[in-house]
């Protein structure tokens, strides 16, 4: 089920897409108020719009709280620790097996939070057992 966010620009559902226009600056990425339940359901509304519109060369299903972190970020607000151990936990979840394009989600995480993806990698690389170079 979607949603439309409230006068306070929050939804209570977690999941958003955005798109990224051809021609737009790399790190630029647009959405709308719709919120949605599942990632799934993004990512249908996502498949749809890009079925309808001209003009998208890439889409991604993202958390609403990663989305307002990233573009906290951007706008030169750094995070607390509790953002930190948040965007380190959805790494470490993510990063082995990425659904719905979020590769281009961890490419802005990477971007915009070094040390938090840094210490994630390293996290996982660990209980892998690390590797060798």
């Amino acid at each position: 089920m979607q949603y439309y966010s409230s006068d306070t620009g929050h939804a209570t559902a977690p999941f958003m897409g955005e798109v990224h226009g051809c021609g737009d600056p790399a790190d630029s990425w647009s959405s709308n108020s719709l919120r949605f339940d599942t990632a799934e359901e993004a990512k249908q509304y996502l498949l749809d719009l890009s079925g309808r519109w001209f003009g998208i060369d890439r889409w991604r299903v993202i958390e609403v709280r990663m989305s307002d972190l990233l573009k906290a970020k951007k706008a030169g607000t750094d995070c607390t620790e509790d953002d930190s151990a948040y965007i380190k936990r959805w790494l470490n979840d993510t990063v082995i097996n990425p659904t719905y394009n979020q590769s281009y989600v961890i490419e802005d995480i990477q971007e915009c939070f070094p040390l938090e993806y840094d210490e994630a990698i390293d996290e996982i690389e660990n209980s892998f057992g690390g590797y060798e170079k």
